[in-house]
């Protein structure tokens, strides 16, 4: 019982991380979106959005800093 625990524990940490990865991702296009389209607060919003997300969850994940 305690190893499907942990074996849940970390399937659901992987689909958080990986919910992380797809917003963060997400954000950027939209942020490249408003940038090209001269909405340079629309993209420095995005980008404070980014930063949030990375300050929310900073203690369980990492944000890629490539994306």
């Amino acid at each position: 019982m305690e190893e499907l625990m942990t074996d849940m524990v970390a399937k659901a940490k992987i689909d958080v991380a990986n919910a992380l990865r797809i917003s963060v991702s997400s954000l950027n296009g939209l942020a490249g979106i408003s940038w090209l389209v001269s909405d340079f607060l629309g993209a420095a919003d995005c980008y404070r959005k980014i930063l949030h997300l990375k300050n929310e969850y900073e203690y369980l994940l990492k944000v890629d800093t490539l994306q």
